[in-house]
């Protein structure tokens, strides 16, 4: 995130002085100098700006934990929809579907490292 700033100033010979500062940040916070500034125009700014990352950190986790179980449920159906095909000696159909469902999590599984 870019944040100009300029200040033009005139000096005694009519002559323009043009003052450009420009600050990047990355990250999910900002930087201690702009949490200071955050605090002088808002009552505990900085603190409130705290919680809230912490508040959207601890909503994240709760999702991921959710889409995990979501996951493991999903898969151990698959499994037993493999399995009942098997039993009903439908070979290619069971392979289809396990074959299926280890491609899927190979897929997610580089998904969620890369």
């Amino acid at each position: 995130m870019n944040f100009p700033n300029k200040r033009i100033e005139k000096e005694e010979s009519e002559k323009m002085v043009i003052h450009t500062e420009m600050a990047q940040m990355s990250g999910p916070l900002p930087p201690p100098s702009i949490m200071k500034a955050y605090n002088e125009l808002v009552e505990k700014g900085a603190e409130r700006i705290f919680t809230n990352f912490e508040n959207q950190s601890h909503h994240r986790q709760k999702i991921e934990v959710r889409g995990q179980i979501f996951s493991f449920v999903l898969g151990i159906v698959i499994l037993m929809v493999a399995g009942y095909l098997a039993y009903l000696k439908q070979g290619l159909a069971t392979f289809g579907v396990i074959v299926g469902l280890l491609i899927s999590l190979v897929i997610v599984f580089k998904q969620t490292r890369s």
